[in-house]
């Protein structure tokens, strides 16, 4: 849960999306999102998407509207125009600061793994040669043991 928000995974991947296409244009130029469901599929449509548009099932829009992350005007046959909402961008924030934890735990596993005695003994070779890298830092330095 996010800032109070329950979003499938899907929706999250949606939302972000959207914010980064937002994101992708100079305040200047921001437009707002048209969604606009057919028979045939439902696509967003937006200058900051790639390609300037993106498939998007009807009740995950429905869905980031009701939880106040999208805010804008409906329309005839489920058209909406809309924008971000302040809250949209925060609950953005908290699924990126999560993915960022999500990696940082991910290296921790694996630094722990690579200094365990059992990765030691299985590639002494990996352990003594070339560079290493300092947890966190993301740039190799020179092992201790290396001339």
């Amino acid at each position: 849960m996010l800032d109070g928000v329950l979003l499938q995974p899907e929706q999250e991947g949606l939302l972000v999306s959207l914010v980064e296409a937002t994101r992708n244009l100079p305040r200047g130029q921001r437009e707002q999102f048209i969604f606009a469901p057919t028979f045939g599929g439902s696509d967003i449509q937006h200058p900051g998407l790639p390609g300037h548009e993106l498939p998007a099932y009807a009740s995950d829009i429905e869905v980031l509207w009701n939880e106040g992350l999208l805010n804008g005007t409906r329309g005839q046959h489920g058209a909406r125009l809309f924008d971000i909402s302040p809250r949209g961008f925060t609950v953005y924030e908290a699924i990126k600061r999560r993915s960022g934890a999500t990696v940082q735990q991910l290296e921790e596993e694996l630094m722990r793994y690579l200094d365990s005695e059992r990765f030691q003994k299985a590639y002494p070779e990996g352990t003594t040669n070339g560079p290493r890298l300092p947890r966190g830092s993301g740039r190799a330095t020179p092992s201790s043991s290396s001339p």
